[in-house]
């Protein structure tokens, strides 16, 4: 076993090589991520199977993302994003690995009319436009966060019929996961 304090000094001498591989593997599990549900729902989809377990799994899969966008914003800044509802992605995309396949934006016209931007094929590049959210599958069924208060906040999903219930009826409201039931 390696004494404490040569590990920290180790540590500290070579951190960006640290930092170069945990954003490495963070983006080689995102884009493992996105090919393993890619390739579930094409052949949940050719088989013709209702594919509404494979959306919830997608669901919080970005909901834990958020999850951890949100926190990782509160050590940087000391406080939660005050910009609520689906825009708030724009406040944490910096801090997280996001797939771009689960990304869309709006553009926000004079009148402040919200227009849905077509994504083109090929690569979406987000980090550098406004007015970004999650979406599960269509730009319809975002995931909504709201500041309850200065060290709270409710994270959760709009559910199948597309209706923001402030996370009840059907929308899936996220829940943090216990350390003992993560390998469940």
């Amino acid at each position: 076993m390696i004494p404490l304090k040569l590990s920290r000094r180790f540590y500290g001498k070579y951190k960006w090589f640290y930092r170069i591989v945990a954003k490495l593997l963070s983006f080689g599990f995102m884009i493992g991520m996105a090919y393993y549900h890619f390739i579930r729902l094409n052949e949940e989809t050719q088989s013709g199977r209702d594919f509404s377990e494979l959306r919830l799994e997608i669901t919080h899969e970005l909901l834990d993302s958020a999850a951890v966008g949100l926190e990782r914003f509160y050590q940087q800044n000391g406080h939660y994003p005050t910009s609520q509802g689906k825009y708030f992605f724009d406040s944490i995309k910096q801090y997280i690995h996001a797939n771009d396949v689960y990304v869309y934006n709006d553009s926000v016209s004079t009148e402040n009319d919200t227009i849905p931007i077509k994504k083109k094929l090929g690569k979406f590049n987000f980090l550098d436009k406004s007015f970004c959210y999650f979406g599960i599958g269509t730009s319809e069924q975002t995931i909504i966060y709201k500041l309850v208060t200065t060290k709270s906040y409710k994270l959760y999903s709009v559910g199948e019929n597309y209706r923001d219930e402030n996370g009840s009826g059907d929308d899936i409201v996220y829940q943090r996961k216990k350390w003992y039931e993560i390998w469940k």
